[in-house]
């Protein structure tokens, strides 16, 4: 089999319109300014990995011109629900002959031997799922159109605590063997941020350094002195 296609999913990093669970609490232009540097970092890391498509939320390309770097495709995502969304996107990698990993651009911290291995099982013929401790999942790859696939993208739970165990059951029912990958948090609310940074403040700084990194504790020391809480 071909190496899969990624499928990066992103919001245009614009205020109000990303990250607004998380700029509910710091605002919504530093909310922006830290989507675009997940996507910047996401993009940059995970492009090494093979072919990338930046399944970005405008019809012009022209919008994302800012964050698709050389060999990187874009494509839109059109309308209806992440499910349909997702679908769509699956279905277009199918079209082509190519697997296809699908994530969000609100984990550029994932370590990319994640994403390889992933990328590897996908390759062989696997179905993969990456869960995230919210009850959703931060990646899931898929080979080609085996029967079934499409009933994953089909249930109403999106946005719950409960996409995941939606996800496992239809797996499960329509006889689909799957490979679990590590659990992996993604960025989408206050604590995650905070979370994150108290983690990367007691590590050893990524190589290459993530933009990510410097601008969430920018905005987390913003916060902390604007709001005068306690860390």
């Amino acid at each position: 089999m071909s190496t899969p296609v990624l499928l990066l999913f992103a919001k245009l990093p614009v205020p109000g319109h990303c990250k607004t669970r998380l700029g509910a609490t710091i605002g919504p232009v530093a909310a922006a300014r830290l989507a675009d540097c997940f996507l910047l970092d996401s993009v940059e890391r995970f492009s090494r990995l093979g072919d990338l498509w930046l399944m970005g939320d405008r019809p012009d390309a022209r919008s994302f011109e800012r964050w698709l770097s050389p060999g990187v495709a874009y494509r839109y995502q059109g309308e209806g629900s992440l499910g349909e969304r997702l679908a769509r996107a699956f279905r277009a990698a199918f079209d082509v002959g190519r697997g296809a990993l699908a994530l969000g651009a609100d984990t550029p911290h994932l370590p990319r031997e994640i994403v390889a291995e992933a990328g590897g099982r996908v390759g062989s013929g696997e179905v993969v799922v990456g869960p995230s401790p919210d009850g959703g999942y931060y990646l899931i790859g898929w080979p080609g159109p085996v029967e079934g696939w499409e009933r994953c993208f089909a249930h109403d739970r999106w946005g719950g605590p409960d996409v995941l165990a939606c996800t496992e059951g239809i797996l499960e029912e329509c006889g689909i063997p799957w490979c679990a990958l590590p659990p992996f948090a993604d960025i989408d609310e206050w604590s995650d941020l905070l979370q994150w940074t108290r983690r990367t403040e007691a590590a050893p700084a990524a190589d290459p350094p993530l933009r990510s990194e410097s601008a969430a504790a920018e905005v987390v020391r913003a916060a902390f002195r604007e709001g005068g809480w306690d860390r």
